[in-house]
């Protein structure tokens, strides 16, 4: 099993790569998958968002963190999320590649 942490900080604008099904794929082949995003990328995780890919995630055994700092720059509250999202500060990604993690930051 190999260990995945992706780092998203920008919306796809092309309808050609779905990200959030492409890391799916990662979970269900048994790895341990967990996303950060970042900037305007956490918008999915709004819970008036509809971005079906993304919360085919949390229905999933993958960890899905906000940056805590680019919540406060968008004035969105911590209520305003969808259920199993964690807040998180960036050193996070430092933890993730010192426990192991393979970054991804796309």
């Amino acid at each position: 099993m190999s260990r995945y942490f992706f780092v998203r900080t920008q919306p796809t604008i092309s309808n050609k790569i779905d990200y959030f099904s492409l890391i799916a794929k990662l979970a269900k082949e048994g790895n341990a998958v967990s996303i950060l995003l970042l900037h305007n990328e956490i918008a999915p995780a709004i819970k008036s968002a509809e971005a079906s890919s993304f919360d085919d995630l949390l229905n999933s055994p993958i960890q899905i963190y906000v940056d805590r700092f680019s919540l406060r720059q968008r004035a969105i509250n911590a209520t305003e999320l969808k259920p199993k999202i964690k807040l998180a500060e960036l050193d996070i990604i430092i933890s993730a590649r010192l426990n192991g993690d393979e970054i991804i930051w796309n």
